[in-house]
């Protein structure tokens, strides 16, 4: 009980600065143990999951589309060695914010997709840039993916 008694002393005589900056703390710490998800996308601390049921060359190319539909200009364009490739992209708006774009190959028919917009980026943003991904998969992909698989 004294413990809330000090609380409440405690914040009564704290500035409305302070009280500001404890209550942005609470909240950039409540973030970080939560995930948004709707449908198969998982939105947290500025990044957008998802699996796409695609060749990963192919997702790279739809994400170049993607990225060109919405005016971004490349930053960079890069492709890790090796058996199973991994592609990091990079692009910015007209006010030189980044969204970033890494596709994984999990399998002939699966690869992970990840649009990172920033820790403080707009998640709508970000989900835009994934919906066109996707709208630009060629038609077709999944079936053709799995049949090339058998």
């Amino acid at each position: 009980m004294l413990r809330w008694f000090l609380l409440l002393g405690l914040s009564v005589s704290c500035t409305s600065c302070i009280t500001a900056s404890l209550a942005t703390i609470g909240t950039v710490l409540g973030s970080l143990g939560s995930a948004a998800s709707t449908g198969s996308d998982v939105y947290k601390l500025g990044k957008l999951d998802s699996a796409l049921m695609c060749d990963a060359a192919d997702c790279h190319h739809a994400a170049l589309l993607a990225a060109h539909d919405l005016g971004l200009a490349p930053k960079f364009d890069r492709t890790s060695p090796g058996a199973d490739p991994v592609w990091n992209m990079a692009f910015l708006d007209d006010q030189k914010s980044q969204v970033g774009i890494c596709i994984e190959q999990r399998t002939r028919c699966l690869c992970r997709c990840r649009v990172d917009v920033g820790l403080f980026g707009s998640e709508p943003t970000a989900r835009l840039m994934m919906d066109k991904i996707r709208s630009h998969l060629p038609a077709g992909a999944s079936e053709r993916v799995t049949a090339n698989a058998k």
